[in-house]
């Protein structure tokens, strides 16, 4: 309960109570800026008032504002914001600690052992093994072969696309498809590709490149698309297989 109390004060401070111009005058005023100490006082007496503790109160306003600080000096990137947001979590949960009895303490042991059972649980570390293969792993083995296609058309697959768009669809891709195997779901996995033969029928259609240099992104594309799902579905029925 202590802990839901701390983590919804978090939540109200950091995404209900803070107006982007906060944001922005921070991240360009630095130290200077006046949102940043009114922000980190709000995250310190709502931290406060949620566990009526004084020195809660102190501890995620002190902490609060300089983790803000520190993020003020970095890029406009996810990595930070997540190192952000997990930081603050970190203050809490020491708080949580702090602030705790005999019940939280035996749910930090049973925890403790919990983690220690999986670090030596066959099936979790197969599952792990199986996540990290498809995100990062299968990752670079389909950029390189691929990489041959790649660069004949290179030149034409800047253009409007996102950066990094076909990395992190590939990712998603992999690790629904992998998820999916891992509970049976092989009807999805077929709906999940018809939903992206759709999506790239319909940017055929309108698309103004010729015929050729089109037909070359196509087959580019399905040889990528088809290495990912194959990956995919053969490190879940791998894994599968560990789990019987």
């Amino acid at each position: 309960m202590l802990f839901l109390k701390l983590l919804l004060s978090h939540l109200l401070t950091d995404f209900v109570l803070q107006p982007g111009k906060w944001v922005k005058d921070r991240n360009e005023k630095k130290h200077k800026s006046v949102y940043l100490y009114l922000h980190g006082a709000i995250a310190g007496i709502l931290a406060g008032i949620f566990t009526g503790n004084f020195i809660v109160l102190l501890v995620v306003l002190i902490t609060h504002t300089g983790i803000d600080l520190w993020k003020s000096y970095k890029a406009d990137k996810l990595i930070y914001f997540y190192i952000d947001q997990f930081l603050h979590l970190l203050v809490l949960l020491f708080c949580w600690v702090y602030m705790g009895n005999d019940t939280q303490m035996a749910i930090m042991t049973q925890l403790g052992e919990h983690i220690e059972r999986l670090a030596n649980n066959r099936n979790f570390l197969a599952i792990i093994t199986g996540y990290v293969f498809v995100i990062w792993v299968a990752r670079i083995i389909i950029a390189k072969s691929i990489k041959i296609w790649y660069d004949k058309i290179a030149d034409t697959l800047g253009g409007d696309t996102l950066s990094n768009a076909g990395m992190w669809i590939g990712i998603s891709e992999r690790t629904i498809t992998f998820t999916l195997v891992l509970v049976n779901q092989y009807e999805a996995i077929g709906l999940l590709i018809a939903a992206k033969s759709i999506i790239r029928f319909r940017e055929k259609s309108e698309s103004p490149v010729n015929n050729d240099l089109l037909r070359s992104q196509t087959e580019y594309v399905l040889i990528g698309t088809l290495l990912s799902f194959g990956m995919a579905l053969l490190a879940g029925i791998a894994v599968k297989t560990i789990l019987l």
